[in-house]
Parts: C-alpha cells; sequence; structure tokens
C-alpha cells in the first residue's frame, strides 16, 4: 500500500469513527427464517465473484426473501448494463466514504440482515455496513468491530463461493427462540 492510500485510509478512519458518535441505530438478533428483507452489499469488480453473489441473491429468493443488492466497482467507468445496483470510485470522496444518493437510500433501508458478501475488508463496504439502518449486519472479518455483529472470516481458499457458504451455514444457525429481557 502506497503512502497517499494509507493517508486516505487514516482519513477514512477518523471520519469513520468521528461520526459514529451521532448514529444511534438500534440492532437486534433476528431468527433467519424470519427474516424477510435481506441486502447484500459485495466488491463487483471480478466477473466470477458477481455471479457468485447473483446465485446467492437466486438462492435466498427461491426460500421466500426479498434482496437487495449494491455492488462496488473498483473502474470510473459507468456501466448501466448491471442487474443490481452499483456504485464505483467517482461515486466516492478523496476519503473513500460513498456520497452518491443510491447508496443513501441503500443504507437507510431497514433491512432485517445487511450482508457484506466481500471475502475481506474494503473500507467503503465497511463504511455502508457501519451506517446501515439494517437490524443485524453480517461481513468479513475487521478490526472495525463495530460494523458488524457477526464477522467470518475467509477460510484458506479466500474464494467468494466458500465465503457465501459459511455465511449461509452460520445464518440457518440463528435461532432466537426467546424475547429480550427489557
Amino acid at each position: 500500500m502506497n503512502i497517499i492510500s494509507k493517508l486516505k485510509e487514516r482519513i477514512h478512519n477518523y471520519f469513520l469513527q468521528k461520526k459514529l458518535g451521532s448514529h444511534q441505530i438500534q440492532r437486534e438478533s433476528i431468527d433467519y427464517e424470519r427474516a424477510q428483507n435481506i441486502g447484500i452489499l459485495f466488491n463487483a469488480t471480478d466477473l466470477s465473484d458477481r455471479q457468485t453473489v447473483l446465485d446467492f441473491e437466486k438462492k435466498l429468493k427461491k426460500e421466500g426473501k426479498k434482496v437487495q443488492l449494491m455492488g462496488f466497482l473498483n473502474d470510473r467507468d459507468k456501466n448501466e448494463n448491471f442487474v443490481f445496483q452499483h456504485f464505483n470510485k467517482t461515486d466516492t470522496d478523496w476519503s473513500l466514504r460513498p456520497k452518491s444518493d443510491q447508496v443513501e437510500g441503500f443504507m437507510k433501508k431497514p433491512f432485517d440482515i445487511l450482508i457484506n458478501l466481500s471475502n475481506e475488508s474494503h473500507p467503503t463496504l465497511d463504511y455502508i455496513a457501519a451506517f446501515s439502518h439494517a437490524k443485524f449486519r453480517v461481513g468479513p472479518f475487521t478490526e472495525k468491530i463495530f460494523c458488524y455483529e457477526l464477522m467470518i472470516e475467509a477460510n484458506q481458499k479466500k474464494d467468494l463461493k466458500s465465503f457465501s457458504d459459511q455465511v449461509s451455514f452460520f445464518l440457518m444457525k440463528m435461532k432466537t427462540t426467546h424475547e429480550p429481557a427489557i
């Protein structure tokens, strides 16, 4: 990582921590079977990863879930031929924070579960997850523990298919059998 990238990430982390102080969203554990609305964040730069995410979306829809996708493209070209919402580098500011209306709308959706379906941490996707209005957030392991309620460490293969299988496995194990104590 070069000096400029390190500086951008430090500034990104500074603004992230600053904004988190005023961000208040009620989080809760949710039973996967009762979850209806699921948001999926992902890095859409790689074609095979896009296909893995679309297959995962298809699986969730077969289970009766409403799914909304938001992909990040690492290039600056606008492409309107995707079947999912997306943004790219031009839609982020100099400190890697997303600035498009489409991303703002995605963050404000009250998903039952938000899944960052990336097998490694990405500053812009972590930022979206941190300020999402989702009840429960799942993502890759990161030092930023405030981004997710459930973090999954990528296995040795580091391919997205095995990571998505792990996400499914752990979500299926989530069962809330008791009401929260007040």
